[in-house]
């Protein structure tokens, strides 16, 4: 059984677009849920005391309560003989393995409930549930609902994979079974989307209790040349960094922060662009932002920090700014808050250079370096939206050993750090990343 979570949590009221605080206080057992929020003022600290002591409060009778429960089993425990103990002992390791639960079996009389035997349908709509109310079946709670696109996906997918599995249990889903689905159909996005949705609701099932396994793990995907897909490295190399950036000083000057501000200080793209809002049937569902702008770093203070605005968790982050990376800010340059695409001057044409956005400027800066290509063996390069954001986390990580500190700094939980955390990078290149400031690049 989890002990309960504490959070701090942060909304957007959807009408006034005022930010609520308050202290989460969450806890699941199986279909049990009990969730309590205290609110509070971010500029009252007695009031953020006082909703977080309401919060630790609950919880300290929850782990009250548990012990009571469990010293009086204990003694009713210690009431059997040695012989019914050790048969008791004996009947939970087995259905331990068994995936049966004792608790049901007694409580329903003959009606055992085998986990394994639940229908895969009925688990969907619990996953779906859970899936758009933004928990991941885990502790871990999300600080907003899914996008209304995702739960979409999921939906349309469940709909298909209830029809195909009609009827089947859980205990049966093996690779083998649940491979023919996800290749049904052509398409390798097609496949990697089926495939990331059923890991998903499998991995849910894992974290509830239902099952041991996730069948998806073992099933590999083809690029669009039927060729089994290579690893994918997030990130880049130091050598693959200081070009990159060589060529921004070279042919797009005025952008050099704004890449900085990725590479070396860890944003995410969002977060420097800014994201417009999400809508729902003409609905504001998840409100936009505007992106990190100069008002928001002060490189002038004792310890220069920047304030970045409120990315996927809807939490800002003050950061302490890397000497590498105030060497890139003292360069000055444009930041683009508004999704990206700055705003025409007079007399401007919109498809003047100045004027692309970002993404495509970014994309003739790749072309130029020449860094699509291929490092080790089997290792593609993955450009993604967040690829010199996954470069800062991998770097920091490999050049100064503190996973916790990392992980504050990017904004990350464990599980999306390690996702992304690239391996093959150690001590010795991460220090030289660090090294890459403007003066370096230009010699």
């Amino acid at each position: 059984m989890r002990e309960p979570t504490i959070t701090d949590k942060e909304t957007v009221d959807k009408k006034s677009g005022t930010k609520k605080h308050k202290v989460l206080y969450y806890f699941r057992d199986g279909e049990e849920r009990i969730r309590r929020e205290f609110g509070y003022s971010p500029a009252d600290i007695k009031s953020y005391q006082k909703a977080r002591q309401s919060a630790e409060d609950l919880k300290a009778q929850w782990l009250k309560d548990k012990e009571n429960n469990s010293d009086k089993i204990g003694g009713e425990l210690n009431s059997l003989s040695l012989t019914d103990q050790a048969l008791l002992v004996e009947a939970l390791r087995i259905s331990k393995e068994a995936g049966v639960s004792l608790y049901d079996a007694v409580r329903d009389g003959t009606k055992t409930r085998i986990v394994s035997q639940q229908d895969v349908g009925e688990l969907w709509d619990l996953f779906l549930l859970d899936y758009k109310n933004g928990h991941d079946g885990s502790e871990r709670v999300f600080m907003k609902p899914r996008a209304a696109n995702s739960v979409r996906g999921v939906r349309c997918t469940g709909r298909y994979f209830k029809d195909h599995f009609r009827g089947r249990t859980l205990g049966e889903m093996t690779t083998d079974s649940v491979k023919p689905f996800i290749f049904k159909n052509k398409g390798h996005d097609y496949h990697r989307k089926t495939k990331s949705e059923l890991s998903s609701f499998f991995s849910w099932c894992k974290d509830n209790g239902y099952s041991s396994l996730n069948p998806c793990t073992e099933i590999k995907l083809t690029d669009p040349k039927g060729r089994e897909k290579n690893k994918v490295t997030s990130c880049l190399n130091t050598e693959q960094a200081a070009q990159f950036m060589r060529i921004v000083l070279e042919d797009e000057p005025r952008l050099a922060a704004y890449f900085a501000l990725q590479l070396f200080g860890g944003l995410r793209a969002g977060e420097v662009n800014g994201q417009r809002p999400i809508k729902e049937n003409g609905e504001v569902t998840t409100p936009g932002m505007v992106g990190i702008n100069w008002k928001n770093i002060f490189l002038t203070n004792k310890t220069p920090v920047m304030l970045i605005p409120s990315g996927k968790n809807l939490k800002d982050r003050k950061n302490n700014i890397h000497p590498t990376l105030l060497a890139w800010l003292k360069l000055g340059g444009d930041l683009y808050p508004d999704f990206g695409r700055p705003k025409l001057k007079v007399g401007q044409k919109r498809h003047k250079k100045g004027h692309r956005p970002i993404d495509k400027r970014a994309a003739d800066i790749r072309r130029r370096a020449n860094l699509k290509g291929i490092r080790g063996l089997d290792a593609e390069l993955d450009w993604d939206s967040n690829l010199l954001r996954h470069t800062y986390g991998t770097m920091h990580y490999a050049a100064y050993g503190n996973k916790a500190d990392t992980i504050m700094l990017m904004g990350n939980s464990e599980q999306t750090f390690d996702k992304h955390y690239d391996s093959q990078i150690f001590e010795e290149e991460a220090l030289k990343f660090w090294d890459l400031t403007p003066e370096s690049l230009i010699r």
